[in-house]
This record gives structure tokens, C-alpha cells and sequence, in this order.
């Protein structure tokens, strides 16, 4: 048994050093390394346990793992965080909000009277959240969705396009507005620019490919016969998936990142990138705009409610003219994903 255990730890430690490449791999070029950087939470936790293992069985072989969660720990910034400085806030804070409302499905009932109540706690679950935010991006809205926003937000200037599931809400002026085109309506990208305390920004709200395995994922968890072709065939087929959509992403992004170039003003972007802090994707937006949870979050940075743990996939991003002055995820949730809020001071 010991042998096997060995043999086990050894395998980990192989896969967490290769997913350490995640972030620098184009999954166009190699998308397997992808993956890998999906499970780095899960393999902190695998080297964990093996420590912990060797510490009660055999000390001298804690080394293996002690040595690779020292690597790892470079990396764990996107996913936990300890920030004790508290910033001052001011009269010229900018106060943000990232949500992707998920349509608003959680309020919606076919029965009216049912879908009456639904919208009644969607508007009290975000009239809940104070101070309000003064930009508000959302993501997966519909037309269900956006009736659910105006409730809390009618008084707010808004640029939204018919079949098109981001939308912009704020309570400053828009002077300018467009898209980043990704050519489906599934997914997209509104941008506006707003004069906020005299200064104009550009706003983009996005929503990068999703992945469409959870359900797949799930159903293969609760019914998984690994000696069963059924088992392998779904395997393969969420692989093969997931390979598209990332590479899908990849091509969004550098899109996305391009546009944001090519701005005059100082950028607030909410978005649910359908990624994690150790893709691919991620860098290359973090590359252009600060992250406000690396920057002033505290703990576990998890946004996605949905059933598969420790996903930071919602993120709000500044360019660096930003002071970012506090990010918080607020629970609980009318979807499967949770909000995030983070105040802002232009320099």
C-alpha cells in the first residue's frame, strides 16, 4: 500500500507542475494544459492530503509534496487572498457590481402569481445590497432578466441590445456606446463610456464562451461505473467539449483585449469569463487591468454558486489610473453565480 500511495503522490505532483503552464499555454496551441489548470485548486488539496499522509506513515517522504506546494503557492493568488490594509473611501469613489443574473430563471415561474413573488425577491435581494452600486454590469440577463434590473435600477441611463445578454446600468451619464462583436448571441460584449465625478471611463460588461458541461459533468459524478464504455464515451465527449469552448475563449479574449488597447479612457470591466485565476484566458486580461480581489479580497474568492466548488470565474477588473479600494462577493445568490461589488478612485 505504501508503494501505491508513493506511486500516487509522485503522479500528483507531475500534474500540478504541469499545471503551472496553464496560464502561459494558448489552448489553441495545446489545450490539455487547459484542463490541468482547471483542477489546481483540487491539486492543492491532493498534495495536502499527502502530506499529511506521509507525516502519520513516513516523514521523509512529506519532501515531495512540501516541495511542490512551495511552487503552487506562487500561484494561489487568484484563488485566496489576505489583504489587512484597509483603504479610505472618499466622495469620489466609483461604486461597481458584476452579476451574471442567469436570466433571472431562479424568480421565473410560468405560474403568474408564483412569477410575481419570484420578481418581488429578486428586487429585495438587490435592494439588499448597499451602498448601490453606481455601475452595474450584468451578464445572461433576457428579456425576464432586464424587467428584474429596471425594478431596482430604472432610474439609471442603461445601454443593452435586443438578444444580447449583457447590458450596462448607471447612474452617471453615457455619452458614447458600442459592442465587441463575437459573432454569437450567446455570448457577448457591450462597452459605454460614462462621465463619473467629471472624468469619462470606458464600461464593459462580458461574457466569455461558457464551458456547457456542468449538467454532463454532474450526471458522469453521480453515475460514473469507470469499467463502463458509457462512462469513457461521456469522458471523452466533455473533454472534447471542453476543448472547443476554451479554444472559443481564447479567441474572444485576444479580441476583447485588443479593443480595450485601442481605448481613451481609463477601463471598469465587469465580466464572467467562464475561466479561472490559472488559464490562459485570465492572464491575458490581467495583463491589461488590475484584478480588485488580487488587490484588496479576503479569503476564498469563490463566485460561481453552482455545485462544483472554488470556481472564481466573475471577475472586476481596472486599469491601472484605478485605485481599487475594496472587492466583496456578496451571499447569498438569485443565481449560480454570486455578485461581486468593488469601489474605485481615478488618480
Amino acid at each position: 500500500m505504501k508503494k501505491i500511495g508513493w506511486y500516487l503522490n509522485v503522479f500528483v505532483v507531475m500534474i500540478s507542475l504541469l499545471s503551472l503552464l496553464s496560464p502561459s499555454v494558448d489552448p489553441r496551441q495545446f489545450w490539455p494544459i487547459a484542463f490541468l489548470g482547471l483542477v489546481f485548486p483540487y491539486l492543492i488539496f491532493a498534495n495536502l492530503f499527502f502530506i499529511v499522509l506521509w507525516y502519520f506513515v513516513e516523514k521523509k517522504k512529506i519532501l515531495l509534496s512540501l516541495a511542490c506546494m512551495v511552487l503552487l503557492s506562487f500561484q494561489l493568488g487568484g484563488i485566496v487572498q489576505v489583504n489587512w490594509k484597509k483603504k479610505n473611501k472618499g466622495i469620489t469613489d466609483i461604486r461597481c457590481m458584476s452579476y451574471n443574473i442567469k436570466h433571472g430563471v431562479l424568480a421565473y415561474d410560468r405560474d403568474s402569481k408564483k412569477r410575481k413573488k419570484g420578481a418581488q425577491l429578486f428586487e429585495e435581494h438587490l435592494d439588499a445590497i448597499l451602498p448601490k452600486p453606481e455601475i452595474l454590469c450584468i451578464q445572461e440577463a433576457g428579456p425576464f432578466g432586464k424587467e428584474l434590473i429596471q425594478r431596482s435600477f430604472g432610474n439609471y441611463y442603461v445601454h443593452t441590445l435586443a438578444q444580447r445578454g449583457t447590458a450596462i446600468y448607471s447612474r452617471f451619464p453615457i455619452v458614447n456606446s458600442g459592442q465587441v462583436d463575437f459573432g454569437t448571441k450567446t455570448n457577448s460584449c457591450l462597452w459605454a463610456d460614462i462621465v463619473a465625478h467629471l472624468d469619462t471611463v470606458r464600461v464593459y460588461s462580458a461574457h466569455l464562451q461558457s464551458n456547457q458541461i456542468s449538467k454532463e459533468a454532474e450526471k458522469l459524478a453521480a453515475n460514473a461505473d469507470i469499467q463502463s464504455q458509457e462512462t469513457w464515451s461521456s469522458i471523452r465527449w466533455i473533454l472534447g467539449k471542453y476543448k472547443n469552448k476554451n479554444q472559443r475563449r481564447s479567441e474572444q479574449v485576444k479580441q476583447l483585449v485588443e479593443h480595450i488597447k485601442r481605448s481613451p479612457y481609463p477601463v471598469i470591466m465587469g465580466i464572467d469569463l467562464n475561466d479561472h485565476p490559472q488559464s490562459f484566458i485570465y492572464r491575458e486580461l490581467h495583463n491589461e487591468l488590475q484584478d480588485s480581489f488580487r488587490k484588496t479580497g479576503n479569503g476564498l474568492g469563490t463566485t460561481f454558486a453552482g455545485n462544483i466548488p472554488l470556481l472564481r470565474i466573475d471577475y472586476l477588473m481596472f486599469s491601472d489610473q484605478f485605485e481599487i479600494v475594496d472587492h466583496h462577493v456578496v451571499k447569498p445568490t438569485m443565481s449560480d453565480h454570486y455578485p461581486i461589488l468593488s469601489s474605485v478612485i481615478l488618480k
